[in-house]
């Protein structure tokens, strides 16, 4: 990979800290391409003891299946960790993928950040 592109990588999922959590920033398509920087950035989050995460998809206008294992993987490692893991700001096509798939009984899914940083669960 070009130093460009892995810079570019790095960069698709931004991680702030808010209290204790950490809050990742989707890119506007999270699909197979995307899929590895996420995986990578939850990885750096979980080795620094971080087991509190929040993954904004106020940019997102699509995701696929393979994020949607990534997802799945995330809500699993850090709930297996003893952490939380949240998705917020769900356009209606991502949303209408997790109530299809019924992944919205499963994952934590809430309005916004603030609405998932008040939540205890």
């Amino acid at each position: 990979m070009p130093p460009s592109e892995t810079t570019q990588q790095d960069q698709l999922f931004g991680s702030i800290k808010i209290g204790g959590n950490a809050v990742l920033s989707a890119p506007e398509t999270f699909t197979h391409e995307q899929a590895p920087a996420f995986a990578e950035a939850l990885e750096v989050l979980c080795s620094q003891k971080q087991t509190s995460v929040v993954l904004d998809c106020k940019k997102t206008a699509f995701m696929d299946s393979v994020a949607l294992e990534h997802i799945i993987d995330a809500h699993n490692q850090l709930r297996a960790l003893g952490g939380v893991f949240k998705i917020v700001s769900l356009n209606s096509v991502c949303r209408d993928i997790l109530v299809v798939t019924r992944l919205v009984n499963v994952l934590n899914v809430y309005s916004d950040v603030p609405d998932a940083l008040r939540s205890r669960t």
